[in-house]
């Protein structure tokens, strides 16, 4: 099998896999049993990836929140800001959120809960590339708009949404912004002088392991803007109850620490074998349509439309290629992607498309192989 599925979740780099193994036997302790070398010992290398997380994105240790994923993150952010801002003198006016439709379902999931807690939540409709139509968000903020969130970059067609430009226009209104960057972090720069409110990533997207994430709060040391949605022994300063995963926190952090060393370097090869495999699917199958092409896109994320007839579902045929129609939670519920859709690409095109993504261990080698079934699929399902 050639697995081109990166963009669900990609295998661990190998310093990581070492930098981890001490925590599952020999340094076994809770980090909060600070009472002892042991859990000491814990505690410190947790501060040390709390650290190494927080430079990825040019934040302060203290601003970031270890979870079990981006998915939670994204909880805490929205329903946790949300929660917050309920407690405090805006309780007696309705609060209006703003996201995307292109969204991952974790940002737009907790969205739907809070509209049926009487939350006003107001979805923006995307432009032909798949990122947001910022005429559209500046058209819908009203006086009481209380937080908007998009993802930096979109997790199936790979665009990236005008990020500066938000936060510009956020910063003059006063309005919390809150992004998933899970797909853009490790392959693009995330740091910029204006930082959203809100950021949230995982570690498993860029060679860290699955099962720990973070949410960055910029300005967290001196003042909360969330309030908890996870209760109980009162870690993560008091914002995310739970015992760590010790080991995963140490993994995330190196993965940081790793892909923070040449940023640019590995982007350059991820987009160079991206565009070979998109380059060379191109010339064996004509009618093939890579989506959002000519849009300013992450390195490792390529959306083709294949060219087959009525009632073929391209994914269920492949037989040596390990890639995905979409997000993997998407796939897991045996659902259409609603980024697809909101992009106007739906019915037939949509079973046709195929989310390609390649990582740190992907070879020219294995495009090859790629390519080759692509071909004949598309020889076999023509229309």
């Amino acid at each position: 099998m050639v697995y081109l599925d990166h963009a669900a979740s990609s295998p661990c780099l190998p310093i990581v896999v070492d930098a981890m193994a001490p925590f599952w036997t020999n340094a076994p302790a809770n980090p909060s049993s600070i009472s002892h070398a042991f859990g000491r010992a814990a505690a410190d290398a947790v501060e040390l990836s709390r650290s190494q997380v927080a430079a990825l994105a040019g934040a302060l240790p203290e601003e970031v929140i270890f979870t079990s994923s981006t998915t939670e993150a994204n909880n805490l952010a929205i329903c946790g800001h949300i929660s917050h801002l309920s407690e405090t003198k805006r309780a007696s006016e309705r609060i209006h959120v703003l996201t995307v439709a292109t969204e991952h379902k974790s940002v737009l999931g907790p969205m739907e809960y809070q509209r049926t807690l009487g939350v006003d939540v107001e979805v923006i409709d995307c432009v032909n590339d798949g990122t947001v139509d910022l005429g559209a968000l500046k058209r819908a903020i009203r006086p009481n708009t209380a937080l908007i969130s998009v993802m930096w970059a979109n997790n199936e067609i790979g665009t990236i949404n005008p990020m500066l430009s938000i936060l510009e226009f956020c910063r003059e209104r006063r309005i919390p912004l809150h992004t998933d960057a899970a797909q853009a972090a490790g392959k693009v720069e995330i740091r910029t002088r204006e930082r959203p409110e809100f950021i949230s990533f995982g570690a498993h997207k860029l060679g860290g392991p699955k099962g720990v994430g973070a949410l960055i709060v910029r300005g967290l040391a001196s003042k909360h803007s969330i309030a908890p949605i996870i209760f109980g022994g009162g870690q993560e300063y008091g914002l995310r109850a739970g015992t760590l995963n010790v080991a995963a926190v140490v993994g995330f952090g190196v993965a940081c620490r790793e892909v923070a060393k040449d940023l640019t370097g590995i982007g350059a090869r991820l987009r160079i074998l991206r565009d070979l495999l998109e380059d060379r699917i191109l010339e064996a199958v004509s009618e093939a349509i890579v989506n959002s092409r000519d849009s300013n896109r992450l390195p490792h994320i390529s959306s083709i439309t294949l060219p087959v007839r009525n009632g073929v579902d391209v994914i269920e045929k492949f037989e040596t290629i390990a890639c995905s129609s979409g997000s993997a939670c998407l796939n897991h519920d045996n659902q259409q992607s609603h980024v697809l859709n909101a992009m106007g690409i739906r019915g037939q095109a949509a079973r046709s498309t195929v989310r390609f993504s390649v990582g740190w261990n992907t070879t020219r080698e294995e495009i090859s192989i790629a390519v080759e079934e692509v071909r004949g699929l598309a020889k076999r399902y023509s229309k």
